[in-house]
Protein backbone atom coordinates (compact mmCIF):
# COMPACT_ATOMS: atom_id res chain seq x y z
CA UNK A 1 0.00 0.00 0.00
CA UNK A 2 1.30 3.40 -1.07
CA UNK A 3 2.49 5.48 2.05
CA UNK A 4 0.18 8.56 0.67
CA UNK A 5 -3.14 7.13 -0.74
CA UNK A 6 -5.25 10.29 -0.30
CA UNK A 7 -6.89 9.12 2.82
CA UNK A 8 -6.12 11.39 6.09
CA UNK A 9 -6.74 8.44 7.98
CA UNK A 10 -3.43 7.12 6.22
CA UNK A 11 -1.71 10.47 6.63
CA UNK A 12 -2.00 10.55 10.42
CA UNK A 13 0.12 6.78 10.43
CA UNK A 14 3.23 8.80 8.55
CA UNK A 15 5.19 10.89 11.86
CA UNK A 16 7.84 11.70 10.11
CA UNK A 17 9.58 15.58 9.74
CA UNK A 18 10.07 17.00 7.07
CA UNK A 19 12.03 20.06 6.08
CA UNK A 20 10.31 23.15 4.91
CA UNK A 21 11.64 25.34 2.92
CA UNK A 22 12.69 28.62 4.56
CA UNK A 23 9.87 30.44 3.03
CA UNK A 24 7.18 28.67 4.03
CA UNK A 25 4.42 30.10 5.49
CA UNK A 26 4.61 30.80 9.27
CA UNK A 27 8.38 30.41 9.46
CA UNK A 28 8.13 26.78 10.59
CA UNK A 29 11.59 24.91 8.88
CA UNK A 30 10.76 21.95 10.34
CA UNK A 31 6.91 20.03 10.61
CA UNK A 32 5.79 16.76 11.01
CA UNK A 33 4.25 15.38 7.41
CA UNK A 34 1.24 15.03 8.67
CA UNK A 35 0.42 18.91 9.58
CA UNK A 36 2.37 19.81 6.30
CA UNK A 37 -0.38 17.82 4.29
CA UNK A 38 -3.55 18.17 6.42
CA UNK A 39 -2.83 22.14 6.14
CA UNK A 40 -2.36 21.93 2.41
CA UNK A 41 -5.65 20.00 2.20
CA UNK A 42 -7.55 21.03 4.33
CA UNK A 43 -6.88 24.71 5.45
CA UNK A 44 -5.69 26.01 1.72
CA UNK A 45 -9.27 25.42 0.27
CA UNK A 46 -10.64 26.78 3.60
CA UNK A 47 -8.29 29.88 3.88
CA UNK A 48 -9.44 30.41 0.40
CA UNK A 49 -13.17 30.10 1.04
CA UNK A 50 -12.45 32.48 3.99
CA UNK A 51 -10.77 34.92 1.68
CA UNK A 52 -13.51 34.78 -0.73
CA UNK A 53 -16.33 35.31 1.79
CA UNK A 54 -14.30 38.31 3.06
CA UNK A 55 -14.15 39.91 -0.35
CA UNK A 56 -17.13 39.29 -1.31
CA UNK A 57 -18.79 40.83 1.80
CA UNK A 58 -17.04 44.24 1.91
CA UNK A 59 -18.10 45.00 -2.04
CA UNK A 60 -21.85 43.81 -0.87
CA UNK A 61 -21.07 46.55 2.31
CA UNK A 62 -19.26 48.91 -0.19
CA UNK A 63 -22.41 48.91 -2.62
CA UNK A 64 -24.89 49.30 0.06
CA UNK A 65 -23.53 52.30 1.24
CA UNK A 66 -23.36 54.53 -1.45
CA UNK A 67 -24.73 58.11 -1.87
CA UNK A 68 -28.03 58.51 -0.46
CA UNK A 69 -30.83 59.57 -3.30
CA UNK A 70 -31.37 63.31 -4.40
CA UNK A 71 -34.99 64.06 -4.67
CA UNK A 72 -35.49 67.62 -6.42
CA UNK A 73 -39.23 67.48 -7.47
CA UNK A 74 -41.93 68.75 -4.73
CA UNK A 75 -45.01 66.08 -4.35
CA UNK A 76 -42.96 63.69 -5.86
CA UNK A 77 -43.34 60.76 -2.98
CA UNK A 78 -39.81 59.83 -1.42
CA UNK A 79 -40.10 55.95 -0.14
CA UNK A 80 -37.13 54.90 2.36
CA UNK A 81 -36.56 52.39 4.41
CA UNK A 82 -35.52 52.75 8.36
CA UNK A 83 -32.10 53.95 9.08
CA UNK A 84 -31.65 55.15 5.21
CA UNK A 85 -30.18 58.84 4.58
CA UNK A 86 -31.48 60.83 1.46
CA UNK A 87 -31.30 64.71 -0.02
CA UNK A 88 -33.49 66.97 -0.97
CA UNK A 89 -32.25 69.66 -2.88
CA UNK A 90 -33.55 72.93 -4.13
CA UNK A 91 -32.01 76.10 -6.20
CA UNK A 92 -30.61 78.35 -3.89
CA UNK A 93 -28.70 82.48 -4.46
CA UNK A 94 -27.31 82.96 -1.24
CA UNK A 95 -25.42 86.12 -1.76
CA UNK A 96 -29.56 87.18 -2.39
CA UNK A 97 -30.40 86.74 1.21
CA UNK A 98 -32.79 84.53 0.71
CA UNK A 99 -32.45 81.15 2.10
CA UNK A 100 -34.15 77.71 2.63
CA UNK A 101 -35.21 76.41 5.80
CA UNK A 102 -36.45 72.86 6.41
CA UNK A 103 -39.29 71.77 9.03
CA UNK A 104 -39.44 68.16 9.58
CA UNK A 105 -41.50 66.15 12.39
CA UNK A 106 -38.46 64.53 14.56
CA UNK A 107 -39.87 61.36 15.81
CA UNK A 108 -39.74 60.46 12.13
CA UNK A 109 -37.09 62.19 10.57
CA UNK A 110 -33.56 63.26 11.56
CA UNK A 111 -32.23 66.18 9.62
CA UNK A 112 -28.62 65.58 9.43
CA UNK A 113 -27.16 68.46 7.37
CA UNK A 114 -27.87 71.60 5.19
CA UNK A 115 -25.24 72.58 2.99
CA UNK A 116 -24.90 74.60 -0.15
CA UNK A 117 -23.47 72.35 -3.41
CA UNK A 118 -22.85 73.51 -6.78
CA UNK A 119 -24.94 71.06 -9.21
CA UNK A 120 -25.39 70.02 -12.81
CA UNK A 121 -28.50 70.38 -13.84
CA UNK A 122 -30.12 70.36 -17.61
CA UNK A 123 -31.74 73.64 -18.09
CA UNK A 124 -33.99 74.04 -21.54
CA UNK A 125 -31.89 71.41 -23.23
CA UNK A 126 -28.80 72.87 -21.42
CA UNK A 127 -26.22 71.32 -18.81
CA UNK A 128 -25.94 74.18 -16.83
CA UNK A 129 -23.83 74.60 -13.21
CA UNK A 130 -26.40 75.63 -10.75
CA UNK A 131 -25.95 76.08 -6.58
CA UNK A 132 -28.01 73.89 -4.36
CA UNK A 133 -28.93 73.73 -1.23
CA UNK A 134 -28.95 70.16 -0.06
CA UNK A 135 -31.06 68.79 3.47
CA UNK A 136 -29.61 65.02 4.28
CA UNK A 137 -32.03 63.46 6.26
CA UNK A 138 -32.56 59.93 7.79
CA UNK A 139 -35.39 57.84 8.42
CA UNK A 140 -36.17 57.05 12.60
CA UNK A 141 -38.77 54.91 12.29
CA UNK A 142 -41.45 53.20 9.79
CA UNK A 143 -44.75 55.44 8.51
CA UNK A 144 -45.37 58.78 6.44
CA UNK A 145 -44.81 61.99 7.12
CA UNK A 146 -43.52 65.33 4.90
CA UNK A 147 -40.26 67.51 4.87
CA UNK A 148 -41.25 71.19 4.33
CA UNK A 149 -38.76 73.50 3.00
CA UNK A 150 -39.57 77.29 3.26
CA UNK A 151 -38.09 80.03 1.52
CA UNK A 152 -37.36 83.11 3.87
CA UNK A 153 -35.95 86.35 3.10
CA UNK A 154 -33.67 88.79 5.13
CA UNK A 155 -35.60 89.46 7.47
CA UNK A 156 -36.46 85.52 8.54
CA UNK A 157 -40.09 86.47 9.41
CA UNK A 158 -42.04 86.23 6.15
CA UNK A 159 -41.95 82.58 4.12
CA UNK A 160 -41.74 83.20 0.50
CA UNK A 161 -42.27 80.45 -0.82
CA UNK A 162 -42.91 76.69 0.38
CA UNK A 163 -42.48 73.23 -0.97
CA UNK A 164 -43.40 69.89 0.56
CA UNK A 165 -42.20 66.23 -0.13
CA UNK A 166 -43.97 63.44 1.18
CA UNK A 167 -41.84 61.02 2.66
CA UNK A 168 -43.04 57.16 3.38
CA UNK A 169 -40.27 55.23 5.47
CA UNK A 170 -40.91 51.26 5.03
Amino acid sequence: MPLFSGKIADVRAVSSVVRAPASHAGGHRFKSCTAHFLFQRVYGPMRFFLVSVSIVSILLLVGCSGEPSIYREPGEVITVKVNQEFIIATPTNPPTGYMWTAAVDESMLELLSSTIESSKVEVRGKEETILEQHFRCRALKRGTTEVQLNLRGPDIQHIWQQKTFPVDIR
